[in-house]
């Protein structure tokens, strides 16, 4: 038993054509995303801004603290207790420790923040890459 193919009784499948259809884009949208991504970039340079001046300025105030820390342990009645000798000394031993522990403080907090924006930050054209 021969079987025997015949054109006119063979049917050929089309295949389908699918096509997708995105929405065209919004020029507004656009636009609106750039002023956000801009947004976000500027507020981020802001924040490293800060943190710079915060890093900074802690350090500053901490060494103020060490200068009047150094002040207070070179008098003559200091004794082999840290904290008590700064608090025996009256107003300058206190305002030492409270400027060492501010500075300490808001270097601490400037060095987070400035980490996680760099992080977070992702270099433009016209920022130099390394």
């Amino acid at each position: 038993m021969a079987t025997h193919f015949h054109p006119s009784t063979h049917h050929t499948i089309q295949p389908v054509q699918q096509t997708q259809t995105t929405p065209p884009r919004n020029k507004a949208s656009a636009q609106e995303l750039d002023a956000m991504a801009d947004s976000q970039s500027q507020r981020s340079r802001q924040r490293i801004e800060w943190s710079r001046n915060a890093i900074l300025g802690g350090w500053f105030v901490a060494m103020l603290g060490i200068v009047l820390y150094c002040f207070t342990m070179l008098a003559p009645r200091a004794n082999a207790a840290l904290v008590t000798s700064l608090l025996d000394s009256g107003a300058v031993g206190a305002t030492a420790l409270v400027l060492l522990l501010i500075g300490v403080g808001l270097w601490l907090v400037g060095s987070v923040v400035f980490l996680t924006e760099a992080e977070h930050t992702h270099p433009t054209d016209d920022e130099p890459k390394t």
